[in-house]
C-alpha cells in the first residue's frame, strides 16, 4: 500500500496534483478576462489526468493557458455578456406587476439554449480550432445529439455546485456544527472547483470522443480542424 507505486501513493499525488491545478486555475482566473483561458487550461491537464497521461501540471498548464487564450478569452466574453442578459432579464420580470406566461417561457428557453451551447464549448476548445459561434453550435449540437449524456452531465455539475453553496453556507452561518465536520466541509470547499472542472472535461471528453467514433466508422477518417500540441 504504501509503495511509490501503490494505491496509496497514486491516490496522495493525485490529490496534490488536483490541489495545485485548482490553485493555479483561481490565480489564473483573477484579472477576470483570463477567466475562459484558465478555464481552458484546467480543462485540459484535467483530460490529461483522467487518461493518466504523462502530466506536468505547472507546464502543461501554461503550455495550455497559451494555446487556449485568444479562443478562451472570445469565449467567455461571449457567454459573459450573454449571462448578464439573462440577469437583466431576470430583473426586469422580477419588477414587473403582472408577469405574463409568454415572458416566463421566453427566459426560460434563453436558459436552456445558454447552458446547451455553454456545456461543451470548453472541452471543445481544447481538442480543436474553430471560431466561437461554430463552437456554441457544436456544443449545442453535441449536447441535443446525446440527451440522456447531456441530463447527466447537467445534473452531475449541477449536484456539485449545489453542494459547493451548501457546504460554504454550512461552513459560514452555522456556528453549532462540529469541528471536525467543519473542517471536512472546508475541505470540500476547498477542491470544489477543481473537481467541478475535471467532472466538466470528462463529460465533455466522453462525449467528443463518442461523436469522433461515430464519425469515424462512418467517414473512415478523423475530425478535420484538430488543435496542434
Amino acid at each position: 500500500m504504501f509503495k511509490t507505486d501503490g494505491p496509496l501513493y497514486r491516490f496522495m499525488w493525485l490529490v496534490a496534483d488536483m490541489f495545485i491545478l485548482g490553485l493555479l486555475w483561481l490565480v489564473f482566473c483573477i484579472p477576470i478576462i483570463t477567466v475562459g483561458a484558465s478555464t481552458a487550461a484546467a480543462i485540459e491537464v484535467n483530460i490529461r489526468i483522467i487518461r493518466k497521461e504523462e502530466t506536468y501540471i505547472l507546464k502543461n498548464f501554461w503550455h495550455g493557458f497559451k494555446r487556449n487564450f485568444k479562443d478562451g478569452t472570445k469565449l467567455w466574453i461571449v457567454f459573459a455578456l450573454l449571462l448578464f442578459m439573462l440577469y437583466m432579464n431576470y430583473q426586469y420580470l422580477m419588477a414587473l406587476y403582472a408577469v405574463k406566461t409568454l415572458h416566463i417561457v421566453v427566459v426560460f428557453l434563453s436558459v436552456i439554449l445558454f447552458v446547451l451551447c455553454f456545456l461543451y464549448a470548453f472541452p471543445l476548445i481544447t481538442r480543436y480550432e474553430n471560431k466561437t459561434w461554430l463552437t456554441m453550435i457544436n456544443s449545442m449540437m453535441f449536447a441535443l445529439r446525446f440527451p440522456l449524456r447531456t441530463v447527466f452531465t447537467i445534473l452531475q455539475l449541477g449536484l456539485i455546485v449545489f453542494s459547493y453553496v451548501f457546504f460554504t453556507m454550512l461552513v459560514a452561518y452555522y456556528q453549532g456544527v462540529p469541528f471536525i465536520f467543519k473542517f471536512l466541509c472546508m475541505i470540500l470547499i476547498l477542491f470544489g472547483p477543481e473537481f467541478f472542472l475535471m467532472t466538466w472535461g470528462y463529460r465533455g471528453m466522453v462525449v467528443i470522443e463518442k461523436y469522433e467514433k461515430m464519425v469515424g466508422l462512418q467517414d473512415g477518417e478523423t475530425q478535420e480542424g484538430d488543435k496542434e500540441d
